[in-house]
């Protein structure tokens, strides 16, 4: 027997007696289970009893202590990042293998040959110019860009074939001379030998006197050899000293002078007595002169040139 609560009053009563002897309350009669009833209650509490046994050992020997306990590992080989690993405990044995690095090119960064990752910006092109016959081109890998930019071609000259004024490349072959009247046409440029110059010009004396400054006074003959009639005759003279030192004018600064004659001087005329005052100032003048060059202009429009290597011999006569 056991004293239990009335549901009504609260007052102690036995388990036994059918109403409350306190308030007369009717108690309720203890239900009790039939087999059926236990037998399922039986399989439900194994059944809970088996689930957390389960569980308990699932957790045991999964757990992160008793795996690394008791694993029996499977290693993953190490990579650029990560050393040996066992992919069910987390176990590591040794150090990473490290990124094998392939050098940055111009359009990619630097990248690991192994795992592919990549780190730091490409180079970037060093590139070289476009010439007449090549594009844009990286000097460090050899890709090109855009196009040549073609050559600017100078036209054959008659000792020169087309020549390009950027790389100077040359083409195709020289005009060569059109001499006429020991000019040439293209040119201008004057072809006169020794021999030719008796027909040319004759300047029959060349004299020179010194005032007492130091200024030189030049005089001088010309006679016209030509065919054709001379405009204008130009002498560029060179004055030396004892010693066959050039002079330099005392007011130009300049180590030479040029005389200019002006016609018209016909075909076989001469010219008489031309004289230039004072056209050179040096009072160290040891009287040798040399001439340069001679200009010979004529009425026609061409221009004939004796050089230094001619020009003494149109001369007949020195003073």
């Amino acid at each position: 027997m056991a004293i239990i609560k009335c549901p009504e009053c609260g007052q102690d009563v036995s388990d036994k007696t059918k109403k409350c002897i306190h308030c007369g309350y009717k108690l309720p009669k203890e239900k009790k289970l039939s087999t059926k009833q236990k037998k399922k209650l039986g399989i439900i509490l194994f059944s809970i009893i088996f689930i957390i046994i389960l569980a308990g050992l699932w957790y045991f020997f999964f757990c992160p202590v008793t795996v690394k306990w008791f694993c029996h590992h499977h290693v993953n080989e190490a990579t650029c990042t990560n050393p040996q690993t066992c992919i069910r405990c987390q176990k590591t044995w040794g150090e990473a293998n490290g990124h094998d690095w392939q050098a940055a090119t111009c359009t990619e960064p630097k990248t690991c040959k192994v795992c592919g990752v990549s780190e730091g910006s490409a180079n970037g092109h060093d590139w070289q110019a476009a010439t007449c016959t090549e594009p844009k081109t990286c000097k460090v890998c050899g890709v090109s860009e855009g196009s040549a930019i073609g050559h600017v071609w100078q036209a054959a000259t008659c000792t020169e074939p087309k020549t390009c004024r950027v790389c100077g490349e040359k083409e195709g072959s020289t005009l060569a001379h059109t001499i006429n009247d020991y000019i040439c046409s293209r040119c201008q440029k004057s072809f006169v030998t020794i021999y030719d110059v008796p027909d040319i010009l004759d300047i029959t004396s060349i004299t020179y006197d010194i005032n007492y400054v130091g200024g030189i006074d030049i005089y001088m003959n010309f006679t016209n050899q030509s065919s054709k009639t001379i405009d204008y005759i130009t002498v560029k003279l060179q004055f030396y000293n004892k010693v066959g030192d050039v002079l330099y004018d005392d007011i130009s600064w300049k180590d030479y002078t040029s005389l200019l004659f002006t016609g018209p001087l016909k075909p076989g005329a001469a010219s008489g007595r031309v004289y230039w005052r004072a056209c050179f100032y040096n009072s160290t003048f040891g009287g040798t002169l040399n001439i340069q060059e001679i200009k010979i202009e004529y009425s026609d429009g061409t221009t004939l040139i004796l050089d230094e290597s001619v020009a003494d011999y149109a001369v007949k006569s020195w003073r």
